[in-house]
């Protein structure tokens, strides 16, 4: 029945809520990835169920009405932090992995053809440990946001994942310029496509001792 009901809340062509839809076919989500992630739209929030084997564990919803004085990003009460978006679709896609700092973010980049995925809780939340053998023998990028946050929650997750996997930090900054820019910027702002997106993970990607935590400064 929660299936169901998730699944009868999918946005689409058919749906009340067509603005919202603009406002994806904006970010440059297509449909495909709304029906594979199960996208809604409840509180005034696009909604993202969090699945883990086949089980309904969170929903993270993002404002994205942009609603004065309402938080950017919620989940559910007494929900866990660190558990991966979208698991259940992600464990069996054994294409490079992109992390992205957020739900938004892992949205357009999947749109774009990528195998990505988020973290619930944001930059900082610590990856439940139970998912690390998911990493072995990946190759792995993490893709956070242009500000201090992000490049502190980048290190934390590479800490996290070194010894697991082959991981990279990647660095978006030579496009994405400004302070707070992320994956959706690179994409929608600076009309860049996936292609570009390759080049920066080719050439803009960095480990081991060449990471350091100020300003991504490379050695």
């Amino acid at each position: 029945k929660i299936l169901k009901n998730i699944e009868s809340r999918v946005i689409n062509d058919n749906s009340e809520n067509k603005d919202v839809l603009d406002k994806l076919y904006n970010l440059k989500i297509n449909q495909e990835t709304i029906n594979e992630l199960k996208l809604g739209y409840i509180t005034n929030s696009l909604a993202t169920p969090v699945f883990k084997n086949g089980e309904l564990i969170n929903i993270a919803r993002y404002n994205i009405n942009k609603i004065p004085n309402k938080p950017k990003n919620e989940y559910n009460k007494n929900a866990n932090s660190g558990d991966i978006i979208p698991f259940d679709i992600w464990k069996n896609d054994f294409r490079n992995t992109i992390i992205c700092e957020g739900e938004k973010d892992m949205i357009v980049a999947r749109s774009q053809g990528f195998n990505a995925i988020t973290l619930t809780g944001g930059a900082q939340s610590n990856l439940q440990k139970d998912y690390l053998s998911y990493f072995k023998g990946r190759t792995v990028y993490i893709c956070y946001d242009n500000d201090d946050v992000g490049k502190a929650g980048a290190l934390k997750r590479y800490k996290e994942l070194q010894e697991i996997c082959d991981v990279y930090v990647a660095n978006i900054s030579s496009i994405c310029v400004l302070n707070k820019e992320d994956v959706t910027d690179f994409f929608v702002k600076y009309n860049k496509n996936s292609d570009d997106f390759k080049f920066i993970l080719e050439n803009y990607s960095y480990s081991s001792c060449r990471i350091k935590m100020q300003q991504y400064t490379f050695c």
